[in-house]
């Protein structure tokens, strides 16, 4: 039983590992600020791989994926950085408890004593409110987590990219369009691993 739970959870980090490398294949845009950072897929299935396989999983796949970049001669610490923003939309997306706004909260915080920050930014995190509010809706959940992802991320951002004020106040726009889209991806991807879950289970009952 033991090797067969080993085989499994294998199986799981395998397969996370492989879902999250393709989906970090494929780019969809610059980030704002940069002319060699991207934007992928990954944030869409990251907070999914989270809930389905847990957050130790996500972890393994972020450990393999910077192994995987060490044996490519790529970088690692701004990846690794980066990857926080996905462990923080998986937290929220996995959890039910308060603590899942210490993120957003901190950052806000962090925003408005930078003397680059934006106060109007920050107060994008205040959404991930909503997630509690209407926790047992799926998109708030997802809209919650990718703002919560979009604060880890913009932190880097504000101490690594030289941004004015002004700058972060006009991309405001972008943000909730760019937001909106992930979470609506997280919510279809979440439903679609949701049926899959459910198809399996029916067939190990049969």
């Amino acid at each position: 039983m033991e090797r067969l739970m080993e085989r499994s959870y294998l199986l799981k980090s395998i397969s996370c590992f492989s879902l999250f490398g393709i989906s970090s294949l494929a780019k969809i845009s610059f980030i704002i600020g940069s002319q060699a950072a991207f934007f992928s897929l990954a944030p869409i299935t990251a907070p999914v791989i989270g809930i389905f396989g847990g957050l130790s999983t996500l972890c393994v796949v972020g450990f393999l994926k910077a192994l995987f970049s060490v044996f490519l001669g790529g970088a690692i610490i701004i990846p690794g950085l980066y990857f926080l923003t996905h462990i923080a939309a998986a937290f929220y997306f996995n959890s039910s408890s308060k603590l899942r706004l210490f993120v957003p909260l901190l950052a806000m915080l962090i925003f408005w004593l930078h003397a680059n920050g934006s106060f109007y930014y920050s107060l994008l995190w205040l959404i991930p409110v909503l997630g509690i509010i209407f926790g047992k809706n799926i998109f708030f959940r997802a809209l919650g987590a990718t703002f919560s992802a979009h604060a880890v991320g913009s932190l880097i951002w504000l101490f690594t990219v030289p941004m004015t004020s002004l700058t972060w106040f006009a991309i405001i726009p972008v943000a909730l369009i760019e937001r909106s889209l992930f979470a609506i991806g997280i919510s279809l991807v979440y439903y679609v691993f949701h049926k899959l879950a459910q198809v399996k289970i029916q067939a190990l009952k049969a």
